[in-house]
């Protein structure tokens, strides 16, 4: 998915993104990459990707502020933090 992106492949990665969508529906990359491909290919008419990345960022981010270990944002797993800060235009800084 990421490569078919970096390489400008938007079909290719919405192809990536769709099929790892069937199996795990939560998946938070498949969305990041789903939403950039049609953003990239100017098919923004597909609103329901955009309204599904939205869900998944607002849920996290209303888990928490993201400051401090008690209040940390609760994700799914590592990856999907990362994925967070990405879709936030953040970079990480370390691990607690």
């Amino acid at each position: 998915m990421t490569e078919a992106l970096n390489k400008k492949d938007f079909p290719g990665a919405l192809k990536y993104s769709e099929a790892v969508l069937e199996s795990n529906y939560v998946n938070i990359d498949a969305h990041y990459m789903d939403f950039m491909a049609n953003r990239e290919m100017g098919a923004m008419t597909r609103r329901s990707s955009t309204e599904r990345l939205s869900g998944l960022i607002n849920s996290i981010r209303n888990s928490g502020d993201g400051k401090s270990p008690e209040t940390a944002w609760v994700v799914i797993n590592v990856h999907e933090g990362y994925v967070l800060l990405r879709v936030l235009g953040l970079r990480p800084s370390g691990r607690v």
